[in-house]
């Protein structure tokens, strides 16, 4: 039994004239005749009856197998059409994980320059902050997410590009002594009880390699679990943070701009799978986006 007997035997079904069939199928007569008789072989039952008029009627047996060979169909269709949905770039559900500290501000810029320039495009962008850690690493080979947005580059079967050097500040209470100056450097805030993020992350591994570059031990009053903790510590004066550029409740804190020389900036990278094939979709999301960093350098 093929799918082409089967949608031979729905037309004629349907039409109930071989003639109509064959006019909306443009087969030949003797072509939808030769199909049907050997389905009926292989099956070995009759399927249609010719009545007068030359008009045709199903027996028991093709009334009996008539919404299977619709439902059969069917399927094929909606295959056929995701098949299409994936390979065409102007639809699809693209799902995008940023990590909070990950140059927050420019990436939802970015996205939402996609969105405004995407014109009738039925690209819809699901969309989480990721507050702890690596989580969100082994999501994007399993196809949980299709791309990210983090200060971490790496990790088993994933590629990435750095798209924007980050701005790093020193995340101060407003009624800090340091808060009214300028920008800070690392000697200026060598003495004050620093809150570092969690000694799993980068950005800790980046920072302590930072301060041994320059010979000095920070005081680290404690280490945040996450961005959110790291915040509330700093907004209740138990210590200052470096980090990088966050949304902050500027009332309660002050950021300022964090002066430092290394060989090595701190910067947000676009990371993809490399184990399987982006969606159409995906695709030209991830394309924007390196077109946008390279129009919006410097």
């Amino acid at each position: 039994m093929t799918l082409q007997q089967l949608a031979y035997f729905k037309a004629i079904a349907r039409k109930k004239s071989f003639a109509q069939a064959s006019q909306e199928l443009y087969v030949t007569q003797p072509s939808l005749s030769f199909a049907m008789q050997s389905l009926e072989r292989e099956l070995d039952v009759p399927l249609l009856v010719r009545e007068k008029g030359k008009k045709i009627k199903l027996t028991t047996y093709g009334q009996a197998l008539l919404p299977y060979a619709e439902k059969a169909l069917s399927i094929l269709d909606d295959g056929t059409l995701e098949i299409k949905r994936l390979k065409n770039p102007s639809s699809g559900i693209v799902k995008i994980t940023l990590s909070y500290a990950a140059s927050f501000s420019y990436t939802l810029r970015m996205l939402n320059s996609f969105v405004e320039n995407s014109g009738s495009k039925d690209i819809s962008l699901q969309f989480q902050v990721n507050q702890a850690g690596f989580q969100f690493l082994n999501q994007l080979p399993m196809g949980i997410i299709d791309l990210a947005f983090s200060g971490v580059n790496e990790g088993q079967d994933i590629a990435s590009v750095p798209l924007v050097k980050d701005d790093v500040v020193v995340l101060l209470p407003r009624n800090h002594h340091l808060a009214e100056h300028s920008n800070l450097t690392l000697h200026q805030v060598r003495n004050e009880p620093l809150i570092f993020y969690s000694q799993h992350s980068k950005f800790y591994m980046w920072l302590e390699k930072l301060f041994a570059s320059n010979n000095i031990t920070p005081k680290i009053h404690c280490v945040a679990s996450n961005w959110s903790t790291l915040v509330a510590n700093v907004a209740l004066s138990t210590g200052i943070a470096i980090t990088p550029s966050l949304p902050i409740d500027e009332k309660l804190l002050i950021a300022v701009p964090f002066i430092y020389a290394s060989d090595s900036s701190w910067s947000t990278y676009m990371l993809w799978p490399t184990n399987r094939e982006l969606s159409a979709a995906a695709l030209e999301v991830k394309n924007f986006c390196l077109t946008y960093s390279e129009q919006n350098k410097g």
